[in-house]
Order: C-alpha cells, then structure tokens, then sequence
C-alpha cells in the first residue's frame, strides 16, 4: 500500500514525487474524506495549471468558463441584443465591454446567451434589447445569470426588481404572462438599455464568489 515516507533533502523529495505524484493523486481520489472542491484546490495549487488546462477542468465538469447571460425572448423583427459590463462596481459602461447576439424574429420564445470573455468576472451588467429602427414588439419571459456552475433568474416580470426604470422606454411587466413587454409605434423605435441596480450588482457577487 501507498505511504508518505521521511525523505530528506531537496533531491530525495524531488524524486519522491517523479516518482509516486501519479500514485499519490489517485489515493486522493479514492479518499471518502476530503470533498472534491478541496481536492481540486489541491491539484491546481501543486500543479499550478495554465488557463487551458484549467478551462478543460471546468469544461468536464458540466458548465462553463465564462459568465453567461441567457435572454428567453421573442422579437417581432430579427434583432440583436448586448451586454454591458464593468469590473470596478460603477456603471460607466462602454463600447469596449460589451458582447452582441442575434435572435431571430418568430412568434415563440427562444433562447439566446451572451458569453463574456473568458477570465471576465462582471460586477455590474447592463442589458440593451435591439437595435433594429424597425423593431416594434420585444418580450423577455425570462433571463438567467451564471458563472461556473452557479446561477440565478430574472423573470421577466421581475426585471425592474433588478433593473432601473427611467420610463425612458415603453417597458411594462405583464403579470399574467410572467414577462416583460416592450411594444414601439412604427418608426419611433429607440434602443431600450436597463442600467443595474443594487439588487443585480448583489446577485452577481453571490454567484461569481460564494461564500
């Protein structure tokens, strides 16, 4: 069986580990004592991994690298959708942190994800829902933040609870659809932008460092 033995000097440690690390790391394993996070945490420190390396880990874990934002919506005429994001807490949001996504026009609700760039850890987001002068109907049933196997939900009636409204936009919850409606006249569309408030700013500290 495996033991740990007293070696001394910097050469006889170096040869213990060319020589039992890949043992060692099964053991470890096959341990029912330490939880699988503290083994990670073990590894990535002892083996100081790359980005790629570390991208791949997360990837066989079943979730993404990057901070995602999925928009479940619905647009009278074929749109694109942005996020805006700040890393320092403020809301001086700019051209040079945002990502795009087309959706499609259609009658049923689909689904659309904004990936930030990978390393990119958000502290405040802003949403901005087309850009098409000939959009007439936009309707969000639901958004979902996530970042590395943590998550939360916005449904789309609740999105002022998260989202500031100026009136700037023609904006209304629709209770009895659970979504947020937003419907211009011909020819007088405006791109409608949701800056973030407390509430959103919190939810995202939640999941990008959980306690």
């Amino acid at each position: 069986s495996f033991q740990i033995q007293p070696l001394l000097g910097t050469e006889a440690i170096n040869s213990f580990i060319r020589g039992n690390v890949f043992t060692f790391t099964d053991k470890l394993f096959e341990s029912p004592i330490l939880p699988e996070k503290e083994i990670l945490f073990v590894f990535s420190g002892c083996k100081n991994e790359g980005k790629e390396e570390v991208l791949k880990k997360e990837a066989a874990q079943g979730f993404e690298p990057n901070f995602t934002i999925e928009v479940e919506a619905k647009v009278s005429t074929k749109d694109d959708f942005a996020a805006y994001y700040t890393e320092d807490k403020s809301n001086n949001f700019d051209g040079s942190k945002a990502v795009w996504i087309g959706i499609d026009a259609g009658d049923n609700f689909q689904v659309v994800k904004l990936n930030l760039p990978q390393e990119i850890v958000p502290t405040n987001i802003r949403l901005d829902f087309g850009i098409n002068k000939d959009q007439q109907n936009i309707s969000i049933q639901k958004i979902t933040m996530s970042y590395q196997g943590m998550s939360f939900e916005i449904k789309g009636d609740k999105f002022f609870e998260y989202f500031i409204d100026t009136k700037e936009f023609p904006a209304v919850v629709n209770p009895t659809k659970g979504s947020l409606e937003i419907k211009y006249e011909a020819g007088k569309f405006k791109t409608p932008y949701f800056y973030p408030n407390e509430k959103l700013l919190n939810e995202i500290q939640n999941i990008c460092y959980p306690q």
